[in-house]
């Protein structure tokens, strides 16, 4: 494809239809929204964050990552909880420390995450900081209800 023509770039968010999200160096990034048109793409644009995020240059907070995780221990529940790593949805047990290491350097799978729920949930709820997901999630299957939840001021 397209993208395996970049230079340090990787895939760091499948976020759903028409919407990735590129992580890498610099001025690579500075270079793809440059070249953006070029790739046939409608829109790009730099994100503020602070680090390439979900690439191989977060290595080494992976390492630092695995060290404490090392000593952290994951129960088991009968509850699952969905991994942005691949989009699964994962009960407890020490399979989290390998999905939330590999989180670090891996794609974001939210899109995957999202068409792999239980077609009987009709609820989705955003928690702060943000609210982009609400917009996302719209955008892959229909709820009943999406909403941000907006804590008051005495929370």
């Amino acid at each position: 494809s397209r993208l395996d023509e970049l230079d340090e770039l990787w895939l760091a968010n499948v976020n759903g239809p028409g919407q990735i999200v590129m992580s890498g160096s610099l001025s690579a990034v500075i270079d793809l929204v440059a070249r953006s048109r070029e790739l046939g793409w409608r829109r790009a644009s730099e994100l503020n964050v602070g680090g390439a995020f979900h690439s191989p240059l977060m290595a080494p907070a992976q390492s630092a990552l695995d060290d404490v995780l090392t000593n952290v221990i994951f129960n088991e529940t009968e509850h699952v909880i969905a991994a942005n790593v691949d989009g699964q949805w994962h009960g407890g047990g020490d399979l989290w420390r390998d999905l939330l290491s590999r989180q670090l350097t891996s794609t974001v799978q939210y899109y995957d995450m999202m068409t792999s729920l239980d077609p009987a949930v009709r609820r989705v709820v955003e928690m702060p900081p943000g609210n982009v997901l609400v917009g996302l999630t719209k955008r892959i299957r229909e709820f009943d209800e999406l909403t941000n939840f907006i804590p008051n001021e005495s929370n």
